[in-house]
């Protein structure tokens, strides 16, 4: 009888330490979810922004070198 209550005890105690480890996992999870969106929306933002720089940077040198941007044509990607 004793030995059924002490390993009663030590299952009880594993249970326990899983639920608490658990619940440690989730609001670690949320935490860095947060995070984590928030580096992805820097990333966007500084790809976008790098994207409008290649597009415009020519049209500045261009007109230092005295050429008309409508008789150039683009050759890459739009800008979406």
């Amino acid at each position: 009888m004793a030995c059924q209550k002490l390993i009663f005890r030590r299952l009880l105690l594993l249970l326990a330490r899983e639920l608490v480890v658990k619940v440690e996992l989730e609001r670690w999870r949320q935490e860095k979810e947060k995070e984590i969106r928030r580096d992805a929306i820097k990333g966007s933002i500084t790809t976008l922004l790098k994207k409008v720089g290649e597009h415009i940077a020519p049209l500045y040198m261009l007109r230092e070198l005295g050429i008309d941007p409508r008789d150039l044509r683009l050759i890459g990607t739009l800008i979406l």
